[in-house]
């Protein structure tokens, strides 16, 4: 007797470009090297999705794309993987750079220009069986997909099974249900045909959640965030072994995160004050000592002002900054002096902070290939990620293996007891003085 065929139902929810399926579809129906017309107007869109929702995921403009890997996610030629992203590029949809340009790692960076967005469904129905196991990141044997960025199901099973106990309160969910059924909103998940705008601060109109929970808008991409976890699907990532985790949980906005429930319990957040120029210590104080024998006197002043958590207090008081500026000075530390490419010409902040530090700034610099206009300047943001996950990740499986539900979102831990708070302040303590450090913690309760 033959096997009765399954039948997949329901629906794949892309966001990308208004006007983007059509102009897709001429180019391609153009292409006689398309066979089938369908599938690859769907793995333009797919690529488009993906740029959208990692550029929203990780905060960033330009999307490191590596055509070797992506040509595996998307199942087709590295030839065609080219075509996919050079066709986007010539119809206008994205933008590319080779300022990251790594050969045989990063082919190069792209980002969504700016345009309103939509929402498109892909009927499981129609389409085909590998297409269907690309949108949905799954292998032949409905697991994860085993690929060298991409954590399997076996990779971080207890930790999956953490995350798969995060909802919603009940309260949320009951505004956010009536804000999708709102006329003059739309249907937020629902309406491939509604499109929002690309402008993070414009209000949506008769907003339920308005006063109670958001400030007045929701954005295509912070729907379609919400609408996985209602949905319950889990998503962990970890570019490389030793780094940081993402999950659909530090993709949601941090606005949301109080309307969150673990097991039914409100949560708890265990928060490391001034944490990445803390973690940054470790190797301040790492360099310091291969170099000259010794931590360095500006370093072990770096290293207190970040223990005590006024580390930006600290630096605008030496150099005379005024309070009313400290969110940018904080916005633009990270840009300028840790993350950003080494120029020449450095800015105020960055020549205030090589006058307080000196040190730490040599080995920022050491760190980032020692030259101006290094390409490897982004080395520096991939250590201080595998610091930062042998320190917060370390603690967090510790947790899970004592039986305690416990999950982070990069350098932050939510529990949902008194009692489990104090244990992750204590693994945290721990872990730092292994270091050489002393961290500053602090516990809130955030669930309202």
């Amino acid at each position: 007797m033959p096997r009765k065929k399954k039948v997949r139902t329901g629906f794949y929810k892309l966001i990308i470009p208004e006007g983007a399926p059509e102009i897709i579809a001429t180019i391609v129906a153009e292409d006689e090297s398309y066979h089938e017309k369908e599938l690859w107007v769907i793995k333009h869109l797919f690529v488009l999705h993906s740029l959208i929702t990692r550029s929203h995921s990780s905060n960033i403009d330009l999307v490191r794309v590596s055509i070797k890997v992506e040509s595996k996610r998307i199942k087709c030629s590295n030839a065609n993987c080219s075509k996919i992203y050079r066709n986007l590029r010539d119809l206008g949809l994205i933008i590319q750079s080779r300022k990251d340009f790594k050969l045989g790692k990063v082919s190069c960076s792209y980002k969504i220009v700016d345009c309103k967005f939509t929402e498109y469904k892909v009927d499981r129905a129609k389409i085909t069986k590998n297409l269907d196991l690309m949108l949905s990141g799954e292998t032949n044997r409905g697991e994860t997909r085993p690929d060298k960025s991409v954590a399997s199901k076996n990779d971080f099973g207890d930790y999956r099974q953490v995350l798969a106990k995060i909802r919603f309160t009940p309260e949320f969910l009951k505004a956010y249900e009536k804000l999708k059924g709102e006329s003059d909103v739309g249907e937020v998940c629902n309406d491939h045909e509604h499109t929002w705008t690309t402008q993070k601060h414009k209000e949506i109109s008769g907003n339920p959640l308005h006063d109670t929970f958001v400030p007045g808008f929701i954005t295509p991409l912070e729907a379609f965030a919400i609408q996985e976890i209602i949905d319950g699907k889990i998503r962990i990532n970890q570019g490389a072994k030793g780094h940081r985790i993402y999950t659909n949980f530090t993709d949601l906005p941090r606005k949301f995160r109080p309307y969150l429930l673990l097991d039914g319990k409100p949560l708890i957040e265990i928060d490391i004050r001034n944490s990445q120029p803390l973690l940054a210590a470790i190797l301040f104080r790492r360099y310091s000592e291969n170099e000259y024998g010794f931590i360095k006197p500006d370093v072990l002043l770096y290293q207190g002002s970040c223990e005590i958590g006024l580390f930006y207090e600290h630096f605008m008081d030496i150099n005379n900054i005024p309070d009313p500026e400290r969110s940018n000075v904080k916005k633009k530390f990270f840009g300028q002096v840790f993350y950003g490419m080494e120029y020449e010409n450095r800015d105020e902040l960055k020549v205030r902070f090589i006058n307080c530090y000196p040190t730490c700034y040599e080995a920022i610099f050491a760190i980032k290939g020692g030259r101006f206009y290094s390409k490897y300047y982004n080395e520096f943001s991939i250590l201080m990620q595998q610091v930062e996950a042998s320190i917060i990740l370390a603690a967090n499986f510790e947790m899970i293996e004592q039986g305690i539900d416990c999950y982070n979102i990069f350098d932050a831990l939510y529990v949902t007891s008194e009692e489990d708070a104090e244990k992750a302040c204590e693994l945290l303590k721990q872990k730092f003085k292994d270091f050489g450090l002393t961290p500053s913690l602090r516990i809130s309760r955030i669930t309202q």
